[in-house]
């Protein structure tokens, strides 16, 4: 199942690597890969710190921070799960409120044209 999702984003990578700027792409593949992975060792997120702050997409630092609060949870499997899920959903949201803001703005250009 893992597998299958980290080919998914793969392909989903190389679909749009055209139509947003690479760092942009980089830092959602290598989250998203961080998610799925959720490594014991957190300074595995210290490149998606460096990749959110470059492509400016600040909320996939929730992605670090929950590694490093994952990390400090040692031996609570349940609460390791919850912080990463919890990092997860900032992700999610943030990304689907841009989305809708980015295609409102669209749709009221488009209507402006008309």
């Amino acid at each position: 199942m893992l597998v299958k999702l980290a080919i998914a984003l793969a392909l989903l990578a190389i679909h749009r690597h055209g139509r947003e700027p690479i760092a942009v792409t980089c830092c959602w593949l290598y989250g998203a890969a961080l998610l799925i992975t959720t490594p014991t060792y957190p300074w595995y997120g210290l490149p998606l710190i460096a990749l959110a702050v470059l492509a400016g997409r600040f909320e996939w630092l929730a992605v670090p921070v929950a590694a490093y609060l994952a990390y400090a949870s040692f031996g609570h499997e349940l609460r390791q799960g919850l912080i990463h899920l919890a990092a997860a959903l900032v992700v999610a949201v943030t990304i689907t409120i841009r989305y809708q803001s980015t295609a409102e703005k669209q749709f009221d250009s488009l209507a402006r044209a008309l």
